[in-house]
C-alpha cells in the first residue's frame, strides 16, 4: 500500500511538474506546445488519478490557452460545459466565481457586453463578497469599471477605479495592483481627452512603482503606452521624437527581456513603423520580422498581414 501511495504521489508530482512547464510556455506565447502538454501529458494524468479538482482546473488552462488563440466558441463551452460544472459538484464556491469570471470575459470579448456585465455585477461579485475576499472584491469592481469603459460609461468607471478599487489595493499595501490600478485610470483620462494628466501618471506614478518593484512586464508595457502616449499628442518636435523612440526601444528590449510574444509583436510593430517612417529601414525591418514571428505564434493572422505589408512597402522603397 505504501509503494502504491508512493506511486500515485509521484505520478501527481510529475503531471503537476508538466502543468508548470506548460504555464511557462503559455507565458512566453508558444501556445502549441503548451496545449498539446495540457491536453495529452497533465490532462490524462489526473484523469488516471480520479483528481475531479485538478482536472477541472487543467480544462481550464486549455480553455485559457483556446481564448488567447481566439477559439472563443470552444473556449466558452468548456467553461461552461465542463469546467464549471465541475467545481460546481466540489462545492468549490471560490473556483466557481473565478469560472463566472473567465465566462464573462470571453463574452466581453465575443461582444455581449450586457451579459458579461450582468455575471460580474450579480454573479461573481456577491460571491467574493460573500467570502470576505477584499481583494477578490476589488478586482471584480475593476473588472465592471473597465466593461463600463469600454462601454463609453468614463465617469462611472472612473469613479469606481478612483473611489473603490484603488482605495482597496491602497488599503491592503498592493503596490503592484495600486500602480495598474493608476495606469488603468491614465487609461480613462485619455479618452477623455486629458492627455497630460495621463502621461504624467504614466510617467510619474506608475512607471516608478514598476521600477521599484522589478517588474519587467509592468515596465515594458508602461514604456509602449507612454509612447502611444506622447504620439497621440503629434511629435512636432526633437524632444518628443526621441522620447517617442526611447520609450519604444526601451519597450521593445524588455519585451524580448521577458518572452513575452504578444509584447514582442505589438512593441515591434510600433517600433517598426516608427524606424520606418523616420528612415532607419533596415533596422526596421529586422524589427518587423521579429514582430511578424511573435505573432504567428500566436496565431495572429491580422496582424501577420499588416506586418506583411509593411515590409512589402520596405523592399519597394528600396
Amino acid at each position: 500500500m505504501r509503494v502504491r501511495t508512493e506511486a500515485l504521489g509521484d505520478k501527481r508530482l510529475v503531471a503537476v511538474g508538466h502543468g508548470k512547464i506548460a504555464d511557462i510556455l503559455f507565458e512566453r506565447g508558444d501556445l502549441d506546445e503548451a496545449l498539446r502538454i495540457q491536453r495529452e501529458v497533465v490532462l490524462p494524468a489526473f484523469e488516471a488519478l480520479g483528481d475531479k479538482h485538478q482536472i477541472a482546473v487543467t480544462q481550464g488552462a486549455i480553455a485559457d490557452i483556446l481564448t488567447l488563440r481566439g477559439n472563443l466558441d470552444e473556449a466558452l463551452r468548456k467553461r461552461r460545459e465542463v469546467v464549471l460544472p465541475a467545481f460546481e459538484a466540489l462545492g468549490d464556491k471560490y473556483s466557481v466565481a473565478v469560472t463566472q469570471s473567465q465566462i464573462s470575459e470571453i463574452l466581453f470579448q465575443r461582444g455581449d457586453v450586457d451579459e458579461a456585465l450582468r455575471i460580474r455585477r450579480e454573479v461573481v461579485l456577491p460571491v467574493h463578497e460573500a467570502l470576505g475576499d477584499k481583494r477578490s472584491v476589488a478586482v471584480s469592481h475593476g473588472k465592471i469599471a473597465e466593461i463600463l469603459y469600454r462601454r463609453g460609461d468614463l465617469d462611472e468607471a472612473l469613479r469606481i477605479r478612483r473611489d473603490v478599487v484603488l482605495p482597496t489595493f491602497e488599503a491592503l499595501g498592493d503596490k503592484h495592483q495600486i500602480a495598474v490600478t493608476q495606469g488603468k485610470i491614465a487609461d480613462i483620462l485619455f479618452h477623455r481627452g486629458d492627455l497630460d494628466e495621463a502621461l504624467r501618471i504614466r510617467r510619474e506614478v506608475v512607471l516608478p512603482v514598476f521600477e521599484a518593484l522589478g517588474d519587467l512586464d509592468g515596465c515594458c508595457q508602461t514604456n509602449w503606452q507612454i509612447a502611444r502616449l506622447i504620439a497621440s499628442q503629434g511629435i512636432n518636435s526633437r524632444e518628443k521624437l526621441d522620447a517617442v523612440f526611447s520609450a519604444l526601444a526601451t519597450a521593445y528590449d524588455l519585451a524580448l527581456k521577458v518572452g513575452r510574444q504578444d509584447a514582442i509583436g505589438f512593441a515591434g510593430l510600433d517600433l517598426g513603423q516608427f524606424l520606418a517612417e523616420n528612415g532607419a529601414k533596415r533596422e526596421a525591418r529586422t524589427v518587423l520580422e521579429q514582430s511578424y514571428e511573435a505573432f504567428n505564434r500566436l496565431g495572429n493572422e491580422p496582424a501577420m498581414n499588416a506586418i506583411s505589408k509593411l515590409i512589402a512597402d520596405l523592399e519597394k522603397e528600396d
